[in-house]
C-alpha cells in the first residue's frame, strides 16, 4: 500500500481524543500486562479524569451519523450474503473517496467487484502488516499498537474464514466498555481499573473505522479490523 493512502486517514478530532486517551492509558501499564496470553483479560489502571473523558467521548461516537453508518456497513458486509447484496456496491461507492463521482452502473460494478476480490483473497500476514501502519497512522504509540496487534491475532481465524457478524456486535463491543466506564466513575473500584481487553477492542474499532470510504485498500482493512475489534470483545467475554 502506498504511504499516501495512509496520509488520507483523517480521523476525527473526537476519536483522536480517544485514541490518545486509550493509548497513553494502555502505554502507562504496559509493564504490568503480562506477555501470556492465558485467556484472562487484565485490569489497568485508569484516572477518574480520563475515565469520565473517555466515556462522553463514546458516548457522542455511539450517537454519531457516520460512525453508525460505517457500522452499518461494515455489519451488512460480513452479514448473511453481504456481499452479493447490491444495495451495499452503491453505498460503498457512494461514500469511498477516490472513486470517481460518475456513478454509473457499470462503475459501480467494477469497483465493487474490485472490493469484493479483495476482501476475500487479503492473507492475513499482509492485514497484520497494513494494520500496524492503520494504528500508527491514527495516533497509537507504536508500543501500544504491537500490543493490540498481538490481540488481533486472537480473532485470526474470524479474518481469515470471514464468517458472518451478528448484527448489532460492534456497537455492543463498544457499549461493553461504556457501561465499564460508567460503573467506573459511578462506584470506582479500589484499584480504580477497567479492562485492558474493553479498551484495546474500542481503539482498535474506533482507528479502523476512521479508514472506512478512504481508499480501495484501506477500506478492506479497515472493514476486516473493525469486526476484528468487536470479535476479540466477544471472544474474550466468552472465556471470563
Amino acid at each position: 500500500m502506498d504511504d499516501a493512502d495512509y496520509r488520507l486517514i483523517k480521523p476525527s478530532d473526537r476519536d483522536r481524543e480517544i485514541i490518545q486517551i486509550i493509548s497513553e492509558t494502555i502505554l502507562q501499564s504496559i509493564g504490568e500486562i503480562s506477555g501470556k496470553n492465558d485467556g484472562h483479560p487484565k485490569d489497568i489502571y485508569i484516572s477518574d479524569e480520563d475515565a469520565a473523558e473517555l466515556l462522553m467521548l463514546l458516548e457522542k461516537l455511539l450517537n454519531d451519523p457516520t460512525f453508525q453508518r460505517k457500522v452499518g456497513f461494515v455489519e451488512a458486509i460480513a452479514g448473511r450474503n453481504g456481499l452479493l447484496k447490491q444495495k451495499l456496491a452503491r453505498v460503498y461507492f457512494a461514500n469511498s473517496r477516490g472513486l470517481g463521482k460518475s456513478g454509473t452502473a457499470g462503475n459501480i460494478e467494477n469497483e465493487w467487484r474490485n472490493f469484493v476480490n479483495g476482501y476475500a483473497t487479503l492473507s492475513f500476514d499482509k492485514f497484520i502488516s497494513q494494520e500496524r501502519d492503520i494504528l500508527c497512522a491514527t495516533g497509537f504509540h507504536p508500543v501500544v499498537a504491537n500490543l493490540l496487534l498481538n490481540m488481533i491475532f486472537d480473532t485470526r481465524d474470524r479474518i481469515e474464514r470471514h464468517p458472518e457478524s451478528r448484527k448489532g456486535s460492534i456497537v455492543k463491543a463498544v457499549d461493553k466498555t461504556v457501561n465499564a466506564l460508567r460503573d467506573r466513575i459511578v462506584s470506582p473500584t479500589f484499584g480504580k481499573t477497567i479492562k485492558l481487553v474493553n479498551l484495546s477492542s474500542v481503539g482498535i474499532i474506533v482507528s479502523d473505522s476512521a479508514t472506512l470510504f478512504t481508499t480501495k485498500d484501506l477500506n478492506i482493512a479497515g472493514t476486516l479490523s473493525t469486526l476484528s475489534g468487536a470479535a476479540l470483545s466477544l471472544k474474550k467475554e466468552g472465556r471470563r
